[in-house]
């Protein structure tokens, strides 16, 4: 299913569909500078319009932990994913939480300051001690947790599977 543009007929399909839908593939695809491959690429604006963009009016600050910040993909703007910024304006306030697997490229954005803003976790979504590290730094508890790490299957069981490192 998508909600592009037309998806419903003598609409722009985005804005009839949800006001949360709108303002999420509107900040997606050029409310921070350049577009994410959330809109871009998977056409994800319907699950985030619908689940996470709504938290923004919550009356608190949101937990959110980010699996797979983007360090090692040569596309990435300025070394780090841009959902970063992206998460930052849909939620603003937004305590995030970034793992990522690859230890050099963190380094290197710790070094250019691009990190001041998130808190990074380091290692692998498969692996179960990591997970475990990841709630001590945290403390866990997220009200929202995205999964865009190694997209791996048996990676992502390991993660469902061992939902206590997720607060549950």
């Amino acid at each position: 299913f998508s909600c592009g543009a037309g998806a419903i007929p003598g609409s722009d399909g985005v804005a009839a569909a949800s006001p949360e839908i709108a303002h999420f593939y509107g900040l997606a695809t050029n409310g921070v500078g350049h577009p994410t491959d959330k809109v871009t690429d998977h056409r994800y604006e319907l699950m985030y319009g619908i689940f996470l963009a709504p938290m923004r009016h919550l009356g608190r600050p949101v937990k959110m932990l980010e699996i797979g910040l983007g360090c090692n993909k040569g596309s990435m703007h300025a070394g780090i994913g841009p959902s970063v910024a992206l998460w930052q304006k849909l939620l603003p306030g937004v305590e995030l939480w970034e793992a990522e697997y690859d230890k050099h490229g963190l380094q290197a954005a710790r070094k250019h300051g691009l990190l001041d803003s998130i808190h990074p976790v380091q290692g692998s979504q498969g692996n179960r001690t990591t997970l475990r590290d990841w709630v001590k730094q945290s403390g866990g508890n997220f009200d929202a947790i995205i999964d865009d790490g190694s997209h791996r299957q048996a990676h992502i069981m390991v993660c469902l599977e061992d939902g206590r490192w997720m607060g549950w």
